[in-house]
């Protein structure tokens, strides 16, 4: 019990500031209350994907990587009733970030948001 009471009393004496801190646990706290969203959305779709309703997420994942470069940085699954989609941000290349969203029965590319897109599509495709 001393050593716990002296850390405590070294632990007062630091010019610490425990802001960032409350910040990160409340970020915490935010991401865990919104993980069971989450499962609920990847269970759904990792079902459809088991009936044939949805592609899996490889292959989309491949073929965005495939068409434009760079790496995945997030994922998210989202589902509403029967329809799943999957969105996806890349890191490219020259440090822009896109966000592509793809229609999860058909593995299809709807949506594409991010800067200058214009000159994705004047470049070689890999």
């Amino acid at each position: 019990m001393k050593r716990s009471c002296a850390l405590w009393q070294a632990a007062r004496v630091l010019p610490i500031s425990f802001a960032p801190c409350a910040r990160a646990l409340g970020a915490l706290a935010l991401a865990l209350a919104l993980l069971p969203a989450f499962a609920k959305d990847q269970d759904r779709a990792r079902e459809a994907v088991r009936r044939g309703e949805a592609v899996p997420l490889a292959q989309v994942t491949a073929h965005a990587l495939r068409t434009f470069g760079g790496r995945v940085i997030e994922v998210d699954i989202d589902g509403e009733r029967r329809r799943i989609e999957y969105e996806l941000e890349l890191l490219l290349d020259d440090g822009r970030v896109i966000e592509l969203k793809y229609e999860g029965r058909t593995g299809h590319l709807i949506e594409i948001k991010g800067q200058r897109l214009e000159t994705l599509f004047t470049r070689e495709r890999r």
